[in-house]
C-alpha cells in the first residue's frame, strides 16, 4: 500500500467515526457539491498563487533540499518527515498538519514515481491513478477526470480521489501533481477538513514554491 492510499484509508476511518456525529454534515456538504472539486475533463483549474490580505506572520518555513521545494505553514501546526524507498531511490515524504486533528487536516508532499521516457504529465498521472483498484476488503477508489492546474507557476494536474467502502463514499482526497526533473510529485490533502483548516491549507499552497533548476 503506498503512502497516499494509506492516508486515504485513514481518512475513511475518520469519516466513519465523524459520521456518527457532527461529521455527517461535512460529508453531505461534499455530496451536495458544497466543497470545491475540479472541473470536468478538459476544464482548467488554476490554483491560487497569492492570497489577498493573507497574514503569514509567525508562520514557519519548510524547505526540502533534496527535491527543491519550499512551503510555509502555521506555527501551531506540526511537520513530520519520513524517508521512503532505499538507496538512490530514497526520498522524503512530508506531512504538515494541525495537531488537534492529526488524521484529518493538513497536506502531504511526496514523490509519486519517475516519469518514463517522453511521457506527458497527463499520461503519467493517468498511469499512476489507474493503480487504484478495488481491494478484497471492500475498499475501492474512484477519481475525477484530471484537470489542468498550476502550482508555483508550474503546469500541474488536479484530481479528487474518493475512498469507498462496499460502494459507499467515505472521504475525498485532493491530489495535485507536478513534474520536476522527470519525477512526478504529488501534494495531497483531505477535503473533509473543518473550514478553518481547509483555509489554512489554501494559504499554505499559495506559498508553495519549486526550484526548477534544482
Amino acid at each position: 500500500m503506498n503512502t497516499k492510499r494509506g492516508w486515504a484509508l485513514a481518512i475513511a476511518a475518520i469519516v466513519i467515526i465523524a459520521a456518527l456525529g457532527a461529521g455527517t454534515a461535512i460529508w453531505y456538504a461534499n455530496k451536495q457539491g458544497a466543497l470545491p472539486s475540479p472541473q470536468g475533463q478538459g476544464g482548467a483549474v488554476t490554483h491560487p498563487t497569492s492570497t489577498p490580505a493573507a497574514d503569514f506572520s509567525g508562520w514557519k518555513t519548510y524547505t526540502d533540499a533534496q527535491n527543491g521545494y519550499t512551503v510555509k505553514y502555521p506555527s501551531p501546526w506540526t511537520q513530520t518527515s519520513v524517508a521512503v524507498g532505499s538507496g538512490t531511490n530514497t526520498f522524503t515524504s512530508i506531512t504538515i498538519y494541525n495537531p488537534a486533528a492529526p488524521y484529518n487536516s493538513g497536506i502531504q508532499v511526496q514523490k509519486a514515481e519517475a516519469i518514463e521516457g517522453t511521457s506527458t504529465l497527463d499520461a503519467a498521472v493517468e498511469s499512476y491513478m489507474s493503480s487504484y483498484t478495488d481491494s478484497s476488503h471492500g475498499y475501492g477508489w474512484t477519481y475525477t477526470a484530471p484537470a489542468s492546474s498550476t502550482i508555483s507557476n508550474l503546469p500541474a494536474v488536479m484530481t479528487d480521489l474518493t475512498t469507498k467502502l462496499n460502494g459507499k463514499p467515505l472521504g475525498v482526497t485532493r491530489c495535485i501533481f507536478f513534474a520536476v526533473n522527470n519525477n512526478l510529485f504529488e501534494i495531497i490533502y483531505p477535503l473533509q477538513q473543518i473550514p478553518q483548516d481547509l483555509s489554512q491549507v489554501q494559504m499554505m499552497l499559495s506559498t508553495f514554491t519549486v526550484d526548477q533548476n534544482h
